[in-house]
């Protein structure tokens, strides 16, 4: 009698004991599932960002095209290059090889600078259109002394199909207001010699300047000012003046 109740004590107590452990397992697998979960939300909740390195990026359409492009340039500066249904490259936009930031539309025959908005290197901006090469186009803007100027300009280049490349201009005509208040209007002739200057004084008085091949003033209309031989000293003549001067500089004639 006592062997058997000892068999079902030891019976009862192996019972107790897997009773305890699948109690533990149940547990520890309850508790691996709720730091998956956890995990997997907190990887919703705050994404990794991707980041993808290249160097050189094409777009290409339907027929394989190449329509866009994003990359280097042969000396090592970035740009964005737009072209239509041709390959004609319509929009360029990066920077220069001196680092100037550049943006260029250009016509369906590819000619570069038919509308260039740009930075200069001295940091100020400029505004050029043209209808092409070796005509005449408009330069609008800003002088580090900060004068606003508008100009047209004769445009030559060996490279029009380049977005860097160098143009060489001719200034032919301008507009041109001071941040003293003073302003001008000229023109100049195909040798690139001032020949007529309508000037604004900074105290609003007006002149109109008349000059040679040589640059040299031959005739003013308006207020001036003009150094007397004599004396050396300067005097200054009213907006209804007029005064008229030889090749050598010297007053031949003057009224009032």
């Amino acid at each position: 009698m006592s062997q058997t109740a000892t068999s079902v004590e030891n019976l009862m107590a192996r019972l107790q004991r897997l009773e305890s452990r699948n109690r533990w397992s149940q547990r520890a697998v309850v508790g691996l599932f709720l730091v998956m979960a956890v995990t997997s939300l907190l990887g919703q909740a705050a994404p990794r960002p991707r980041v993808v390195e290249a160097r050189e990026f094409i777009l290409r359409d339907g027929e394989v095209r190449e329509r866009g492009r994003i990359g280097f340039q042969p000396d090592g500066s970035p740009a964005i290059t737009l072209r239509d249904q041709t390959g004609k490259e319509r929009i360029w936009v990066g920077l220069t090889a001196n680092g100037s930031p550049t943006l260029y539309f250009t016509s369906k025959n590819g000619l570069m600078r038919s509308v260039q908005l740009a930075i200069r290197d001295d940091g100020t901006p400029r505004f050029f259109l043209t209808g092409g090469l070796h005509t005449p186009s408009i330069n609008l803007s800003v002088e580090p002394s900060g004068m606003a100027r508008v100009v047209i300009v004769a445009e030559e280049t060996s490279e029009p199909q380049a977005p860097t490349a160098q143009v060489r201009v001719a200034d032919r005509a301008g507009l041109a207001w001071q941040p003293d208040g003073s302003g001008n209007l000229y023109f100049r002739d195909a040798n690139g010699k001032l020949r007529a200057n309508l000037v604004i004084l900074p105290d609003g008085s007006p002149s109109l300047r008349l000059q040679d091949s040589d640059e040299m003033v031959r005739a003013v209309f308006g207020a001036t000012s003009v150094e007397l031989p004599e004396t050396g000293t300067v005097e200054s003549r009213p907006p209804s003046s007029l005064m008229l001067f030889d090749r050598q500089g010297k007053s031949i004639f003057e009224a009032p």
